[in-house]
């Protein structure tokens, strides 16, 4: 045994302290109780000599025991708890351990956390509540478990090569994460040591390890994102090193497991990671006095998370800004400790304008930037180098707001028109009446409608009406009609462009139905010119009608219907998302006069 552990240490205590020592090493719990305030009240010098009572009271004799007894302990043996309770209590609060004593602590400590932790259901039930808490026994075990591991590091690899250790770190890990800790610095101290565990002792990119997690945490994916999430969201502490590491091994973590499991990113996203990733970022970065990357780490992910996720990516966009940010990025401009103004001013436009197009973020988005805007403290923000970036967006930001504000005013008189291709008439939206079967096509009159009917809605109804069901749009209706007037002032804006585009498609396929394809790129449109088939293109997915009835009715209207599809911003570039919108003219002048400069063959 070595000499700090011999009770024969307890004669040099105070003369006040000895009876209360000697009684404690016995197994007294209201004398350990006492030992507990000497750890915390007393000079190390010493706290120190109360080691051997909280050794002594880890017998594993009673341990090996309670094991052969059977799952539950026996009535007996329930009084064997208290005193290894407060024992394992002490080992946490002590200043000083001594490095040379690991080997032999270390296995009552951990044949008793086992013990603990498996019976933690049952104490809470049979001990009263002076004697256990389930909410602080299992933070007091994992603070001792990693206080050995890291104050002695050739004995962590004995520690980890610990059959039972991660699990007991997964579990804790779900717990504390989980509840409301008694006392914020022990839950910020539980929260270090799980972040240490996590970088340096548990590798998520191993299948075994990340099972152990997954396990403790629920049993399936969606349980470890969602621990994950919960984890990020309470890193907010007082103490700012403690926080950025945790922050880094959260990271560490959700990169790791995205790189053998990328199906958890979903998962991440539908568990709230965007929220919690802002609102982690914003506290971590207030009254920060020193670079720390981080940070930029941090902002990287969350921009990847918004920019890249499958899905209605604008949700996670109108996430983030309801979490804040827009005062995120603010901070960052006038704090250049926060993050680089490198990674500012690239991800500025990544973040944000991508989203322009969409009527729902506008809405959303301008009282935000307005309130910001008048916050901003121009002294600061004009010094940084991401400045005029940001300026870039405020203006661009601006341009769609006026769209919207065009596009909403009162004053507008939305049009339609009928979609028997036979007929001319463009008129107000109420005017036309919808097939009732497909909720897709729009009739002035009901004799149009059996002329439509005959000449080939019947084949197509329901077949429209599947597709719509099959294929709901990331977008809603009014999404929709917002796409329709900015396709108009686009196409109003490119028709030089679109003109000389179409006339050389024409002269390479001469009768065929053209296609302009409206790609929102950074805050403006490039535009492109091709044959419509009969088929959509190849890995383009289109939202809307039917693609082969609109065509076809663009080849029977002779000119009169103009198809043209708007790929939604954000959309990965292996599949691409479309809005089909066909634009209707009274006459085929336009079209009539392109054929005329075609060259006579």
């Amino acid at each position: 045994m070595h000499p700090s552990l011999s009770l024969s240490n307890l004669r040099l205590l105070p003369l006040s302290l000895r009876k209360s020592a000697s009684a404690a090493a016995n197994g007294s719990p209201d004398d350990i109780s006492k030992m507990l305030h000497v750890v915390n009240e007393e000079p190390p010098s010493i706290a120190r000599l109360t080691l051997p009572i909280f050794y002594a009271n880890l017998d594993l004799a009673k341990a090996e025991q309670i094991k052969r007894d059977g799952d539950v302990p026996t009535l007996a043996q329930r009084d064997f708890f208290p005193p290894v309770l407060f024992a394992l209590q002490g080992l946490s609060l002590s200043q000083e351990l001594p490095k040379e004593t690991f080997p032999e602590l270390w296995p009552r400590v951990w044949g008793w956390s086992q013990l603990v932790m498996r019976h933690q259901h049952w104490l809470a039930r049979v001990l009263s509540s002076e004697e256990f808490s389930s909410t602080k026994t299992p933070i007091v075990l994992i603070l001792l478990l990693g206080r050995i591991h890291r104050d002695c590091k050739i004995f962590a690899k004995t520690i980890d090569a610990e059959p039972g250790v991660r699990d007991m770190v997964a579990r804790v890990w779900v717990f504390v994460s989980r509840s409301d800790i008694w006392d914020p610095d022990v839950q910020t101290g539980a929260f270090f040591v799980i972040a240490h565990f996590l970088q340096h002792s548990i590798d998520v990119s191993n299948s075994e390890h990340l099972d152990d997690l997954i396990q403790a945490s629920g049993g399936s994916l969606a349980h470890f994102a969602t621990l994950l999430v919960r984890f990020v969201t309470h890193l907010a502490t007082e103490d700012k090193s403690v926080s950025l590491y945790c922050m880094a091994a959260a990271l560490h973590v959700m990169e790791q497991t995205e790189s053998v499991r990328p199906e958890v990113s979903d998962l991440l996203l539908r568990a709230g990671i965007v929220r919690a990733l802002v609102i982690m970022l914003q506290k971590q970065s207030n009254g920060l006095t020193h670079r720390d990357g981080t940070l930029d780490r941090g902002f990287r992910v969350l921009v990847a998370k918004i920019c890249d996720s499958p899905g209605p990516c604008q949700g996670w966009f109108l996430e983030a800004l309801r979490a804040g940010l827009l005062d995120l990025i603010v901070s960052a401009m006038e704090n250049p400790r926060l993050i680089s103004a490198d990674q500012l001013k690239s991800h500025i436009p990544d973040l944000l304008r991508w989203f322009l197009p969409f009527r729902s973020v506008l809405v959303v988005l301008s009282p935000f930037l307005a309130e910001v805007q008048g916050r901003i403290k121009f002294r600061l923000v004009q010094r940084s180098p991401a400045w005029g970036t940001w300026t870039g967006f405020t203006k661009t930001v601006g341009k769609w707001m006026q769209r919207l504000h065009t596009h909403e005013s009162p004053n507008r008189i939305s049009r339609r028109a009928c979609d028997n291709v036979e007929c001319e008439v463009i008129s107000v939206k109420t005017d036309f009446q919808c097939c009732s079967g497909c909720v897709s096509v729009y009739y002035c009159s009901v004799e149009c409608q059996r002329l439509d009917w005959r000449r080939g809605h019947r084949k197509t109804c329901a077949a429209i009406r599947t597709h719509s069901l099959e294929h709901p749009s990331s977008f809603n209706s009014r999404d929709e009609s917002f796409f329709r007037t900015t396709l108009h002032q686009a196409y109003g804006l490119c028709i030089p462009d679109i003109l000389l585009s179409t006339l050389s498609v024409m002269q390479r396929a001469p009768g065929k139905v053209y296609l302009t394809t409206f790609q929102y790129r950074n805050g403006e449109f490039g535009v492109g010119v091709d044959v419509a088939e009969a088929d959509a293109p190849a890995g383009l997915h289109v939202f809307g009608p039917k693609w082969t009835d609109l065509v076809s009715r663009a080849a029977a209207s002779r000119g009169r219907i103009h198809l043209h599809v708007f790929i939604l911003p954000r959309t990965p570039p292996e599949k691409p998302v479309g809005v089909l919108l066909p634009l209707r003219t009274r006459t085929s002048a336009l079209h009539d006069a392109l054929l005329s400069m075609l060259p006579e063959h």
